[in-house]
């Protein structure tokens, strides 16, 4: 597998068991909370610990949280050669059509479950 592939398949792969979870639960116990979704603001944050019956922190403290970097390339001179990691490898707005048209074909349903369009 190629790089998109590989990152194709295990997002498809990790998130349609997430998704296979929630279909044995009632509605009422689940909720999809995307990253992004808590990145961006306070609403997200507070339907967060709403749904899990926490008080909410002050927002000063969440806001040094979402200002944190997530998702930093870390690369582990041990890492086995099916997990090698390409620091040069484009973020996915900067994919190309074919990159793209590939990860359509891997997790496209999947990603529609979610809310997101490829």
């Amino acid at each position: 597998m190629d790089q998109v592939e590989r990152l194709g398949w295990l997002w498809n792969f990790t998130n349609l068991y997430i998704r296979d979870f929630f279909s044995t639960l009632p509605a009422s116990r689940t909720m999809i909370c995307r990253l992004e979704d808590l990145l961006s603001g306070q609403k997200n944050v507070q339907a967060l610990f709403s749904f899990c019956g926490g008080g909410m922190p002050e927002f000063e403290k969440v806001r040094n949280i979402q200002d944190r970097p997530v998702n930093q390339l870390w690369i582990d001179p041990d890492e086995p050669p099916n997990m090698k990691k390409n620091p040069a490898f484009p973020a996915f707005p900067d994919w190309s059509a074919e990159h793209k048209r590939q990860l359509g074909v891997l997790a496209g349903e999947t990603a529609r479950f979610y809310g997101y369009e490829i």
